[in-house]
């Protein structure tokens, strides 16, 4: 993904636009610090950025608009939890971020 900081984007709002754009796939290393990228010819901008202008993306498995399926266990509705995946104490009550 690719910074937008110091791109020139023509947006109604620059506060509304998003922070990076991309994904876009590396092309050529350049040292340990520049990276060529594939771009779009409708960016107009040269293909080399600096590498804290990138960050890595990370494509999530099995999102999808689909609820996970729900269990009925006597008369009382119940998701089924895969993983627990983190957890914190907020306002004095454990809260878990699950999957």
């Amino acid at each position: 993904m690719l910074s937008t900081k110091n791109l020139l984007i023509k947006t109604l709002s620059r506060k509304l636009e998003g922070k990076y754009i991309g994904p876009l796939r590396v092309r050529k290393i350049i040292g340990l610090q520049a990276y060529r990228l594939w771009l779009l010819l409708s960016y107009s901008i040269h293909n080399v950025f600096y590498v804290s202008l990138l960050k890595l993306y990370y494509y999530r498995l099995g999102t999808s608009d689909e609820d996970p399926p729900m269990l009925e266990i006597d008369n009382e509705e119940v998701w089924e939890v895969d993983a627990i995946l983190s957890k914190r104490k907020h306002k004095g009550q454990l809260q878990y971020l699950i999957r």
